[in-house]
């Protein structure tokens, strides 16, 4: 079985964070992700900035409204601008009540080695097993998520860039059986 990928990355732009800490929000506005709690603990944590990524099209305009002063809706953002986002945030949050899901979010947030806010599922704990604080979907568990993950921030960070190594070794391994079952060679 292939996870999903982790990327090596080269960027040379920059995402403007004005005021920090910063957390970011990896969504499609499904209803799975729990964007809504997120707003109500955003209401409870004044002083972080938080940006929720998402198509502008599909962002229901009661979450809009609900929003407070600290929530900024970044629209749809995508190629090296998307990971630029993710490098310069303090910490990604991504949800889904979907036990399944291997939360593809979390990879790309692992590709920029920044540490996560994730759903507590089996599925995220075994594909995430460093750098990352599990939450269960409901707002005071994200408030108190977001709150150790900044808190830890610095062993996080540790863990998500050792986690980063892991798999891109990991990977070039499979992909070395991939290519000799296929009868390439390297």
């Amino acid at each position: 079985m292939l996870e999903n990928p982790v990327r090596e990355l080269v960027l040379d732009g920059d995402f403007s964070v004005e005021h920090r800490p910063a957390v970011g929000m990896v969504t499609s506005f499904s209803p799975d992700e729990h964007v809504d709690k997120v707003i109500e603990a955003a209401w409870k944590l004044p002083h972080i900035s938080f940006f929720i990524t998402g198509s502008e099209k599909k962002l229901p305009a009661e979450l809009r409204k609900a929003a407070p002063q600290n929530v900024r809706f970044t629209g749809y953002i995508s190629g090296h601008a998307y990971y630029e986002f993710l490098q310069a945030m303090d910490l990604i949050i991504v949800l889904t009540d979907r036990e399944e899901s291997a939360l593809l979010g979390a990879y790309e947030s692992i590709s920029a080695e920044t540490p996560l806010v994730l759903s507590d599922t089996l599925t995220m704990r075994h594909y995430v097993p460093g750098g990352a604080v599990f939450v269960e979907n409901e707002v005071e568990w994200i408030r108190r998520g977001i709150e150790g993950g900044l808190g830890d921030e610095g062993r996080l960070k540790t863990e998500i860039t050792k986690l980063k190594r892991k798999k891109l070794q990991q990977q070039g391994k499979t992909f070395l059986k991939i290519a000799a079952a296929a009868g390439q060679s390297p």
